[in-house]
């Protein structure tokens, strides 16, 4: 048996993640859903927590929590306007520097005064998101920069779940 070293692992789980946020292009934006494919849909955090999670890289009892629909558009209704920043930093950590970003790493973007928005880097200036009233696709990572308010980046051992995954699938 071959012995993979760590920074293998890290790339065959980074593809794997890539891969998984690839397979649900096109999926209908839908508040509060969480179903792959055309007649499923998908919000921009459940997107994030469904790849994860798909990926071995969350548990899947791990929720981001839910808030209304449209809290961007009315954030004063928003009585906690840290929630989706801490979410994500329990299973990752800011990048100081933007520009140091990696596929697999967390875009996270503000829309009315508050972070409420977030996509997957899955190339040097390639996210994918799901879009409220769209659905699931790529766009280049600075056509949204002017809105930017942090990279995160997943701990390594949660990156190290999608190969562990995958190794036991094999």
């Amino acid at each position: 048996m071959i012995e993979l070293q760590y920074d293998e692992k890290l790339i065959i789980a980074m593809n794997r993640i890539v891969r998984e946020a690839e397979s649900w292009m096109g999926t209908p934006y839908r508040w509060n859903c969480k179903v792959k494919g055309i007649k499923g849909g998908v919000s921009c955090g459940d997107l994030i927590e469904q790849v994860y999670k798909k990926t071995g890289c969350l548990s899947r009892a791990y929720q981001l929590p839910t808030v209304y629909r449209d809290w961007h558009i009315q954030p004063e209704k928003l009585k906690d306007k840290g929630l989706f920043k801490r979410e994500v930093m329990k299973f990752s950590t800011p990048l100081e520097d933007w520009e140091q970003r990696r596929p697999t790493d967390v875009a996270m973007f503000q829309w009315g005064g508050v972070d409420s928005h977030i996509a997957i880097i899955v190339g040097d200036d390639c996210i994918i998101h799901a879009i409220t009233d769209r659905k699931v696709m790529k766009h280049r990572f600075r056509s949204f920069r002017s809105h930017l308010t942090g990279v995160y980046r997943p701990f390594d051992e949660i990156l190290l779940g999608a190969s562990e995954m995958l190794c036991e699938e094999v």
